[in-house]
């Protein structure tokens, strides 16, 4: 019984750890509007934001959500320093006519903090 209890303690432990790891959650979210015909545009910001970040090692960036209507974008990238990874990505961003006005949400053991692109 001890046996038992002693890995179920310990698989509880894990998956609390892993829950609480920053990587499970985007440190950092881009939230844009674009319209359907800047879709190619949109995924050549992707590329260029996962070169970036591959080089660094300090992050990953998920799957964009992009919304059918073309209203609205996210780019959500995952990392354990929201403040580095803004560093990577913001002079990208900034080049980027698509992402004039878009809104970066920095996540930390802080809190939250949303800054303009612009």
């Amino acid at each position: 019984m001890i046996k038992i209890s002693s890995v179920a303690l310990m698989l509880c432990t894990a998956s609390l750890v892993a829950v609480a790891s920053p990587q499970n959650g985007p440190t950092l979210s881009i939230h844009f509007e674009y319209n359907p015909e800047e879709y190619a545009d949109v995924r050549d910001l992707q590329k260029q934001l996962v070169k970036a970040l591959k080089r660094s090692g300090a992050g990953e960036l998920d799957e964009p959500e992009l919304h059918a209507d073309g209203n609205d974008g996210y780019f959500d990238i995952r990392g354990r320093d929201a403040e580095k990874l803004y560093r990577i990505v913001r002079p990208i961003l900034k080049s980027s006519p698509l992402m004039k006005g878009a809104e970066v949400t920095k996540m930390n053991s802080e809190g939250k903090t949303k800054s303009t692109i612009r």
